[in-house]
């Protein structure tokens, strides 16, 4: 009997020996996969503050941006308020007489100066629509940086679910209890919990799917706010251009005046309705300032 004990005791020595050896194992197991889990939170923490420090600076980038074009817009004012002021200086001095009607001679300069002007109205309001459209590209990039700021902050919270749903009942005690969000100390992505022996990496799934379409509208939005600038350019060099027919088909009129005095009255008439067409421009920037 005492030979029968002592092998029962011998095999229950190698079992608990064997037992100790496995839980060694798994111990070592445990704490490879607890650094490894530590170090890619560390890198992840990294790489959340580098975008954050990016995108802030672009966001400072794009008010500086809208600030200047605000600024623009009030000397844009204050000059249109100086040319309706010498606009008024000019009528004083033209008011005269009603002009009678000019001869069929000069039907085609009338034409003529009706048409540039009417082409300049266009022009202004082709620069208007730019101008607007400009600013609401610039309104819709700076929403879009503030909704993947939320985006990459909800992106942690679900990783943060996700490890806690995929850890066994058995292990959570293991697991350091992250504090809670906004707690004093914690920096955002920073409070992730450290996954047990058997825990798959954090996924990305949500990551992978927002941020190229936040991407993707961002870049389609720098595209057509590059197309609206280089459009508003054409508009801008387009009324310089046309700016020299109109200025030397005003010029006739007053030349003509000085050689006799009914070309003088036909010359000031056909100045009077260019002035006219000047002053319902003005009106349309006004409003336009306004707006």
């Amino acid at each position: 009997p005492s030979s029968r004990c002592g092998a029962v005791l011998e095999q229950q020595l190698q079992q608990f020996l064997q037992e100790r050896e496995l839980l060694k194992a798994q111990v070592a197991e445990v704490t490879e996969c607890l650094k490894k889990a530590q170090l890619e939170r560390d890198a992840y923490a990294q790489q959340l503050k580098t975008e954050r420090a990016r995108w802030q600076q672009q966001l400072l980038k794009m008010a500086g941006e809208i600030e200047i074009f605000k600024m623009e817009k009030r000397q844009d004012a204050i000059k249109i308020e100086k040319l309706k002021g010498s606009l008024a200086h000019l009528q004083n001095h033209l008011a005269e007489p009603p002009i009678p009607k000019p001869p069929a001679g000069h039907s085609d300069l009338e034409k003529k100066l009706k048409t540039e002007i009417k082409y300049l109205r266009d022009e202004l309001r082709e620069q208007q629509r730019l101008q607007e459209a400009k600013m609401r590209l610039l309104e819709q990039e700076v929403r879009l940086r503030e909704q993947e700021e939320r985006l990459l902050e909800q992106e942690g919270l679900q990783e943060q679910e996700e490890e806690l749903m995929c850890c066994p009942p058995g292990e959570t005690a293991l697991l350091p209890i992250p504090p809670e969000v906004g707690s004093p100390g914690l920096l955002p992505g920073l409070d992730k919990i450290v996954p047990a022996r058997g825990m798959e990496a954090p996924s990305n799934r949500g990551r992978d799917s927002g941020v190229p379409f936040l991407n993707t509208a961002g870049a389609g939005a720098q595209e057509e706010q590059a197309w609206l600038c280089e459009q508003l350019q054409k508009q801008q060099g387009c009324c310089q251009h046309q700016a020299h027919p109109v200025a030397s088909a005003l010029r006739e009129p007053e030349a003509a005046a000085a050689a006799t005095g009914t070309r003088r009255d036909r010359g000031c008439g056909e100045t009077q309705r260019a002035l006219q067409g000047a002053i319902d421009k003005l009106q349309v920037s006004e409003s336009w300032q306004g707006s």
